[in-house]
């Protein structure tokens, strides 16, 4: 460090300490254009992935409306299995998207949000079946039932789809009716 005045300075040392005054405020200047740089590209793509759960919940809206449609035009019917055959049938027409929705990844909230369109009429057909039964075990019923049946989908789904809807939703009707005790003979 030259302790000198800077008129008694060596000229090679003045220039030296421009430059070095000129570099740091060059480096300052691109220290602060590289930031701003970084929080535009941050905001960019923060609005990004914001459009694009803002598409994807846009698409599973419409995929559930769909969904809830059907089932409502089949409400009629006398049995659950019909009322899920119709959900399922949604699915297969949707299949594309429902393998990325059913996927590992997937977003399970709009999973659950699907089975419990079916929830009212399983917990009044099984009220018929068993009317001495507790609404509150009526509703751990439906939300194993829900939980399995999301599962099943989600099986079926990323195997390929291979049984038919109506096929699965008996399957699911069965297993939901009798339990085990409908497999007894299948061995």
């Amino acid at each position: 460090l030259d302790h000198r005045a800077p008129a008694e300075r060596p000229e090679g040392l003045r220039l030296a300490q421009r430059v070095r005054v000129q570099d740091d405020r060059v480096h300052d200047r691109q220290r602060r254009d590289l930031a701003a740089q970084l929080l535009h590209a941050g905001q960019a793509a923060a609005r990004e992935r914001r459009d694009q759960r803002d598409l994807l919940a846009q698409i599973e809206d419409e995929l559930f409306e769909e969904i809830l449609v059907s089932v409502e035009t089949s409400l009629k019917a006398e049995e659950v299995s019909a009322l899920m055959a119709k959900i399922f049938e949604s699915i297969l027409k949707n299949s594309d998207l429902c393998s990325v929705i059913f996927s590992e990844y997937g977003d399970k909230a709009f999973i659950k949000r699907i089975m419990f369109i079916a929830r009212e009429r399983s917990i009044s057909e099984w009220k018929k079946l068993m009317p001495t039964i507790k609404d509150e075990q009526l509703e751990l019923l439906y939300m194993f039932y829900a939980n399995g049946c999301a599962a099943i989908i989600s099986n079926w789904i990323q195997g390929g789809m291979k049984d038919s809807p109506e096929e699965l939703a008996v399957f699911i009707e069965k297993i939901s009716l009798q339990g085990l005790s409908a497999f007894k003979g299948d061995a």
